[in-house]
């Protein structure tokens, strides 16, 4: 058996990329999974990590979020089959594996010690790169080819920004990648509250704090952030499994006061502003 490999380096931010690494192999490894993931698999078994210890259950929520952005980007794919994807804060996502066209320009970027180990799993490729960089670094920009057409992900990131580094990026790519698609998940502002006092998930894990939380009705200020955003929508969750996931969120999500409340995964659509004829 080969050797395991260690991540006791992984702390703060860097560690939660383990946890939604740890859902999507669990789902995997179910008769009747709802996402098929076996590079996940493969990754979480070969990490020397108490994955339950940290994190009890696996969080279903993960796995909805990866089957909700991996529809917006195959929907994308079949538009842009040459297309490039920049996945901001990808830690050990493997979606690049789940939506590959054979085609796609993969760039994933994250800090130093998450892509550490992402490399030791997803090494660089022709068509892959991983690039140790801040998200809130705009260089990572440099690398990325807008003559594609550009799908930019976000996913599990955004939360743990402040709400003013939070406009400056989205509002960053939509400036310079003026037809780009973007997908990213917000929190509610009461979870975010919750982190800030300390959010003990278990006894052994306490999630690190998460500045941004954002409700549902308050899309209309993505919109504000730069003119050349031009749509946002929520993007529906695929139907779920178990009472929480496939009865009570549907009707959760439209009873008054409370849809506000809830994780949502959100999709960006940007166009070139245009005055007088003239693009700004």
């Amino acid at each position: 058996m080969a050797e395991k490999v260690p991540v006791a380096d992984l702390t703060g931010i860097p560690e939660t990329m383990l946890w939604p690494l740890y859902g999507r192999a669990a789902e995997t490894r179910r008769p009747d999974a709802r996402l098929i993931d076996p590079q996940a698999v493969r990754i979480a078994d070969a990490i020397e990590y108490d994955y339950a210890r940290s994190f009890r259950k696996p969080n279903f929520g993960h796995v909805l979020r990866a089957l909700c952005i991996d529809g917006l980007l195959r929907q994308w794919l079949a538009k842009h089959p040459n297309g490039q994807v920049v996945a901001l804060g990808e830690g050990l996502e493997t979606q690049v594996f789940r939506v590959d066209n054979g085609n796609v320009r993969w760039l994933s970027v994250d800090l130093p010690a998450a892509i550490a180990v992402r490399s030791r799993f997803v090494p660089d490729t022709d068509r892959h790169r991983n690039l140790a960089c801040s998200a809130l670094d705009f260089r990572w920009m440099e690398a990325v080819d807008p003559a594609r057409g550009v799908f930019v992900t976000m996913a599990g990131l955004l939360m743990y920004f402040q709400p003013d580094e939070v406009q400056t990026l989205v509002a960053g790519i939509a400036a310079q990648f003026p037809l780009a698609e973007m997908a990213f998940d917000t929190i509610p502002r009461w979870a975010s509250r919750k982190s800030l006092k300390g959010w003990q998930l278990t006894p052994h894990y306490r999630t690190p704090p998460m500045p941004w939380g954002f409700d549902r009705n308050e899309r209309d200020t993505i919109k504000s952030w730069h003119p050349n955003i031009a749509d946002v929508h929520e993007a529906p969750y695929p139907g779920g499994r178990g009472f929480l996931y496939r009865a009570m969120l549907p009707v959760l999500q439209i009873v008054p006061g409370v849809r506000n409340k809830l994780p949502t995964v959100w999709h960006l659509r940007c166009a070139p502003t245009t005055i007088g004829g003239e693009l700004e």
